[in-house]
């Protein structure tokens, strides 16, 4: 696309570009899709299970350790480690997850189209700079035990802590008339996309 990183074609656990893939908690490397898991607090990665608001033992803003329990010293880490980032547990080498910045970039400096290929809506992505595109799909989201939103809403991680509530991680959110920053519960079950330097 000519941008700071190279966009993979297809999302982590997707073999075309129009597949939704997996779904993936934010710092978690293993695919959530299955319907049986029911996500929330009490298995999402670096949480102890305890109620909402408590419990964080990484990825801990240094002004947040009252806020957050005594149960994680603050760490000051606001975008995940190699070994928390899905993308790079996955394929390994210099793949990840795209930050929030490399989002805004993609969102700021591409055109937009809503469409269908072969059957799935989502964003024909196409590059202000060279022309060429990446398909991204409307895979929607999984959260308690449901998958919501799948052919109207996407929903993608970046690697990015929300630093201010450190509950949640930015993400990129789109319906078919609308594309934003977005964000969400470190529970919740996004698509993941790649990208490379």
């Amino acid at each position: 696309l000519g941008l700071s990183v190279k966009w993979a074609a297809c999302n982590v656990g997707a073999s075309k570009p129009e597949d939704y893939g997996g779904y993936f908690q934010w710092a978690g490397a293993e695919d959530v899709t299955n319907p049986s898991i029911n996500l929330g607090f009490h298995n999402c990665p670096y949480h102890t299970g305890s109620e909402y608001m408590a419990g964080w033992t990484k990825y801990i803003p240094s002004d947040k350790p009252s806020y957050w329990s005594d149960l994680g010293a603050p760490d000051n880490k606001i975008v995940l480690d190699p070994e928390d980032d899905a993308v790079h547990v996955k394929l390994g080498g210099k793949w990840r997850m795209p930050t929030d910045a490399e989002w805004n970039e993609l969102r700021k400096t591409c055109i937009w189209k809503w469409t269908t290929v072969n059957g799935k809506n989502g964003y024909l992505v196409v590059s202000g700079k060279n022309g060429n595109s990446i398909f991204l799909p409307a895979a929607g989201c999984r959260h308690s035990g449901n998958l919501s939103y799948a052919g109207s809403r996407g929903y993608y991680w970046s690697s990015s802590l929300m630093a201010d509530d450190p509950s949640g991680a930015w993400c990129e959110f789109f319906i078919s008339d609308d594309v934003a920053k977005g964000n969400c519960n470190r529970f919740c079950g996004l698509s993941v996309r790649p990208v490379t330097e």
